[in-house]
């Protein structure tokens, strides 16, 4: 059975007056899967056909980008802090999709069939179990860019973000020239011990992604700028 919704919880708006964000209506603002995908592709400036391309992750992967699919909670979203798609079940067990495109507070921003509209997050969550989906930017070493093709082109990729993330979190000079002495392996486990991460050395989709956040990449992001430390 689906937990109950929590009471509506003021947000602000304007001039810091406290408006009660709107309950989520699951019947009227949920999606089926195909356009929930169509949705999240539209965040990223991509299209999304299903009739040319059923498979959305293989539409995604020729567009430069890669599916993600998690089990998890708010923290997990917060922390990928990218637009996702929530897989919601109702109290009958009926399966639907949200494509939640901003998180600030209680404040979510969803996006709609004929666009985008705030909820409280607190009303979403009765129906949402943890699974999400998110795409996320492939490194240029996994795309078709033919300057970093290949082993080489993957340690150069991871070199020189490794150089940047060594000045930005390195501390001491000292510290910084020992990361950047550092073999790929090497540098990629320190960052992923850095960020919390599983450290195996490899730069896979959650190491990737943290590296944008942390070098300020131009991805469209779940929480405002503001908020995740970004300018």
């Amino acid at each position: 059975t689906v937990r109950v919704p929590a009471p509506e919880i003021p947000g602000l708006q304007g001039q810091g007056e406290p408006v009660a964000l709107a309950r989520f209506d699951f019947q009227a603002q949920s999606l089926d899967e195909i356009p929930a995908f169509q949705a999240l592709f539209s965040l990223w400036d991509r299209d999304y056909s299903p009739e040319q391309y059923p498979d959305p992750c293989q539409t995604a992967r020729d567009t430069g980008l890669g599916c993600l699919a998690r089990q998890g909670s708010r923290r997990s979203l917060e922390y990928l802090n990218r637009p996702a798609i929530l897989r919601l079940t109702d109290g009958s067990g009926q399966e639907r999709h949200v494509v939640l495109s901003q998180l600030d507070g209680d404040r979510a921003k969803i996006v709609l069939a004929d666009g985008e509209t705030e909820v409280s997050f607190a009303t979403i969550e009765p129906y949402w179990f943890g699974e999400f989906q998110i795409l996320w930017r492939l490194p240029e070493f996994l795309t078709d860019d033919k300057f970093y093709e290949g082993s080489a082109g993957r340690q150069l990729w991871i070199a020189a973000r490794m150089m940047e993330l060594a000045e930005k979190f390195g501390g001491t000079e000292a510290e910084r020239e020992r990361i950047k002495r550092m073999t790929e392996g090497e540098q990629v486990r320190w960052y992923q011990e850095l960020r919390g991460l599983a450290v195996d050395g490899i730069a896979g989709a959650m190491t990737v992604i943290q590296i944008r956040n942390d070098l300020d990449s131009s991805d469209p992001r779940l929480l405002p700028r503001s908020a995740s430390g970004k300018g």
